[in-house]
């Protein structure tokens, strides 16, 4: 079983703690964490690795096999999503939305030389091989280890868009993005990750 099945399995599953209605009202906060604390981290799940904060900033380590995985059950619709991150030795940083009640779920996978955009086949698609994940839309993109860059995301309706500090930028529609989603989670793949000020809203006032 491949590693990212893996971690949606676990992503899903932590996920069916989020509330019934989902927060639709605009500027409503999803979630809005700074780290300045260091019980901040004990309001999301850990589903790998290992978590420290230390002078406002968010560290994911690896824990024996399993890369840093953190997630926030909340049920929402749209979402505006900010956040500074740095990868250190890391594969990737992967920021999940994952679907409602089996509905699709999809990801923003940010490698060191580009920007991808990726979905999760929902439970009920025929039309290709269930927890498949297909690849939507890239950009290029260079990060450099050890840097800080903001990265924005949105969700608004059947459109994501997503664009870092410095040039890289994405946009896809897919008719699967317009569901509820249950949950924000954020994997570090494969080693050391940062993560400072993440905040995600309701999109408009």
């Amino acid at each position: 079983m491949s590693f990212r099945l893996v971690i949606a399995m676990l992503l899903l599953a932590a996920s069916l703690g989020a509330q019934d209605k989902p927060i639709i009202k605009p500027g409503a906060v999803i979630l809005d964490e700074d780290y300045s604390k260091p019980e901040a981290a004990g309001k999301w799940t850990t589903v790998g690795g290992h978590w420290t904060i230390k002078d406002g900033v968010l560290m994911g380590t690896v824990g024996g096999r399993k890369s840093p995985a953190l997630v926030y059950p909340r049920r929402y619709h749209d979402v505006l999503l900010t956040t500074r991150f740095k990868l250190v030795d890391n594969i990737c940083l992967i920021v999940r939305f994952e679907g409602w009640r089996g509905a699709q779920s999809v990801g923003l996978v940010i490698y060191r030389d580009s920007i991808l955009v990726q979905k999760l086949q929902a439970r009920d698609d025929t039309h290709t091989e269930k927890g498949k994940f297909v690849d939507l839309g890239r950009a290029t993109q260079k990060i450099d280890a050890g840097r800080w860059y903001e990265l924005t995301v949105s969700i608004v309706g059947d459109e994501l868009k997503a664009s870092i500090e410095g040039g890289g930028s994405v946009s896809v529609k897919n008719p699967g993005f317009d569901v509820d989603h249950s949950e924000v989670a954020v994997v570090f793949s494969g080693g050391v990750g940062y993560l400072s000020k993440l905040k995600a809203v309701v999109p408009g006032q």
